[in-house]
């Protein structure tokens, strides 16, 4: 599901089943290596998955969020805190469970 895509570019990453993509996001490469992303992966407006990393199932990046060259496990919320740094929250269900379920 694409919404609201002004801005998101979707490069050339292994996709699976029940992704979500909404504005300003981004998928891309670093050194010609792209991302592989797992089943039911959600982007919310402004996140980033670049370079040699695995989005585990069912991910949600929130508004800003990157994951740059480093993998993910399954039923992670990665999220900017306060501060503007990136955590990592374990969460049973994916923001994609209210498009998909």
């Amino acid at each position: 599901v694409l919404l609201h895509t002004v801005g998101t570019v979707l490069g050339n990453a292994h996709y699976s089943n029940y992704f979500i993509a909404s504005q300003g996001c981004t998928v891309g490469a670093h050194h010609g290596i792209y991302p592989t992303i797992n089943e039911h992966v959600a982007m919310l407006p402004n996140s980033s998955i670049i370079g040699d990393c695995k989005v585990g199932n069912h991910v949600s990046l929130g508004i800003n969020a990157t994951v740059y060259s480093k993998n993910i496990e399954d039923n992670m919320v990665v999220f900017m805190n306060d501060k503007g740094e990136t955590e990592y929250k374990y969460k049973q269900e994916s923001w994609s469970n209210r498009w998909f379920i």
